[in-house]
């Protein structure tokens, strides 16, 4: 891990912006014990999903798919009655799967949605620190 931030939004932002309104993954909703228990994550948040299904179209053990395209699946669900929302950004020297609640999803990928959402200078601080 070579950083952590916190980002705290108010409900008139959420509302404001719908594509910040986080999506709620209720315990098992993934399968049994995926999560472990209820996990918030942004929307654009990618969970790392494996299936038979996954292996036969796209010739991989898994793919990250984006939180929000989860929500049709029972237990995956927008969360629209917040008051605010606190989202925690982990990144490591590479992108990669790492497990929250016993669910494997992403590190933080520094790539044109981060900064546009995080904003520069946050992430210029990351760089500076992880080119040390």
């Amino acid at each position: 891990m070579i950083w952590i931030a916190r980002r705290e939004l108010a409900l008139e932002n959420l509302v404001a912006q719908e594509k910040m309104a986080p999506i709620k993954i209720c315990k098992n909703a993934l399968g049994d014990g995926f999560p472990q228990s209820d996990v918030v994550v942004s929307r654009q948040h990618r969970i790392f999903v494996q299936s038979k299904i996954v292996s036969r179209m796209f010739g991989s053990d898994g793919v990250l798919v984006p939180a929000k395209d989860l929500t049709d699946l029972p237990g995956v669900e927008i969360m629209r009655d917040l008051n605010m929302v606190t989202y925690y950004h982990l990144m490591c020297k590479k992108h990669q799967v790492i497990f929250a609640n016993g669910m494997p999803s992403e590190s933080l990928y520094a790539g044109i949605q981060a900064i546009e959402s995080l904003g520069k200078k946050p992430l210029n601080s990351c760089f500076q620190f992880a080119l040390c």
